[in-house]
């Protein structure tokens, strides 16, 4: 392939992986909406009066800054949805850099292999939001290659370069920087066990990146998410096994499935193996996924996001033999079209939730700035074409499209807080309250604190109902609530104040 060939094939590449994504009128991910509202309140807030009546700065050391140093600085240029977007897809140009500069140590040449990644870029940190998490996936990459590149440093010169990669991963996301720790440690391991040489000085001079981060880790402020653990169940593990390709359409199980059977073929087969130093980096991230809780520490999700890296590694550090032209023909052909439905299933995915994203953020432009939303998600709907966590997000467009308040940000481990007469409102893990709210008091969603504040001064402390009811008709309006407007899945009501 000539040089002229390859540049226009890696442009059809990356236009095609942006697609999605420039299409859409929002930055996609279903906590996508509440990072960015965050990040714009942050921008505004030094000349806002009305956003400083709600919310305050609080930077701090935090291990999941990698959103708002991006997004904060490009919202001077762009607007906020905009900012959004770009973010994403600067964390797919990482992926794809990563993944190209691994496979160049290791192979000599980057190839093709890394258009391969164009599989797995929509998948479940993406759909859910994981912003942080999902952008330190090709910053990883991109350190491991640089730390690989300059082996032949002093152990000095290295540990320093990996304290700083793991320091700035670690503001990037905390397990990114373990992941990071975790794979040199297993490259180190394979190169030891390999020529069975004894430990070099390198890999004693390297515990100094783990104290670095220990360091950083010292100076977070506690969360406020609880430390509750949960393995879960079947449906759990299947979603491991899928998430590398995981956005929530039909198509998923079926790429995973068929993906699935064809690496466990070839590598059977021998048509491709792994390459040193990357294999037993890569078999453990395998099996410590499998392992992995879908709730770790309070925090959710936790069990679908090792798969991904694992995935962009095996790219990386894959070795094709398929000496059969015909078949490496057909191969390539296969993998070409998996892509292109792939990503059409996942701009589907997208446009489907982006539409009601649309739809719910022009119903609050005629909101006055200010206003002080109560969502509420009634238990009994069906979320249909977006994920639940997209509908309790939504009311954060207000924030951005009309400085709005409303008690869903996150604001655990975020450098953002409420004032103190709304601090009352704030969770660990943002959820709506449901109906019942307002006739008994209580609600199967939400934390005690906050639905406590709730049922005894919504009044009070909210000025609009976002009543959240999708596939299910209306809820009618009753004292003291006054009808708005009405959309197709949510409805607006105004609060009648309090005498």
């Amino acid at each position: 392939m000539t040089g002229a060939t390859r540049i226009g094939l890696w442009i059809v590449v990356l236009g095609a992986a942006a697609w999605p994504i420039l299409a859409a009128g929002m930055p996609p991910g279903a906590d996508s909406l509440n990072h960015l509202a965050r990040a714009v309140i942050l921008h505004r807030l030094p000349d806002d009066t009305i956003l400083q009546g709600f919310y305050a700065p609080a930077w701090a050391v935090l291990p999941n800054l990698a959103f708002d140093a991006v997004v904060i600085p490009a919202l001077h240029f762009l607007s906020p949805h905009a900012a959004g977007k770009a973010f994403y897809l600067l964390s797919m140009l990482l992926m794809f850099a990563g993944t190209a500069a691994l496979r160049r140590h290791i192979f000599g040449h980057a190839g093709s292999a890394p258009m391969l990644v164009i599989l797995v870029l929509y998948n479940a940190p993406l759909a859910i939001g994981l912003v942080n998490f999902y952008f330190g996936l090709g910053a990883l990459m991109l350190a491991l290659a640089i730390w690989m590149r300059h082996a032949d440093w002093s152990p000095i010169a290295q540990a320093t370069t990996v304290s700083i990669s793991a320091a700035v991963l670690f503001l990037t996301h905390m397990m990114i920087a373990g992941c990071f720790l975790a794979a040199i440690a297993a490259i180190r391991l394979e190169q030891h066990l390999s020529d069975r040489r004894r430990l070099a000085a390198i890999d004693w001079i390297n515990v100094l990146p783990l104290l670095v981060v220990a360091s950083l880790w010292s100076l977070v402020p506690a969360a406020a998410h609880g430390t509750e653990t949960a393995f879960g169940g079947l449906r759990g593990r299947f979603e491991v096994l899928i998430s590398p390709v995981l956005s929530f359409s039909d198509f998923d199980p079926v790429l995973a499935a068929v993906l699935a059977a064809l690496l466990i073929w070839l590598f059977t087969s021998r048509r491709i193996r792994l390459k040193p130093p990357l294999r037993l980096c890569i078999i453990g991230l395998i099996a410590v996924s499998l392992l992995v809780p879908v709730k770790l520490f309070g925090v959710w999700l936790t069990h679908v996001r090792l798969p991904v890296l694992a995935a962009l590694l095996l790219i990386a550090a894959v070795d094709v033999r398929i000496p059969e032209v015909r078949l490496r023909y057909f191969l390539i052909m296969a993998l070409v079209v998996f892509s292109v439905i792939k990503l059409e299933r996942a701009a589907a995915a997208i446009a489907g939730c982006d539409q009601r994203r649309q739809e719910i953020a022009a119903a609050f432009r005629p909101l006055a700035p200010g206003t002080r939303l109560l969502p509420i998600w009634d238990e009994a709907a069906s979320p249909g074409v977006c994920l639940n966590a997209d509908y309790w997000h939504m009311p954060a467009a207000a924030v951005i499209e009309g400085r709005a308040f409303t008690p869903l940000l996150f604001t655990s481990m975020q450098p953002l807080r409420f004032q103190a007469a709304y601090g009352g409102l704030m969770q660990g893990v943002a959820q709506p309250v449901g109906p019942a709210i307002f006739s008994i008091g209580e609600s199967t969603l939400g934390e005690a604190r906050f639905k406590k504040r709730v049922a005894e001064n919504w009044r009070r402390d909210f000025d609009v109902v976002v009543w959240l009811h999708p596939g299910l008709p209306p809820p009618a309006p009753t004292t003291p609530m006054h009808l708005i407007v009405g959309g197709s899945f949510f409805t607006l009501f105004r609060i009648e104040p309090m005498p």
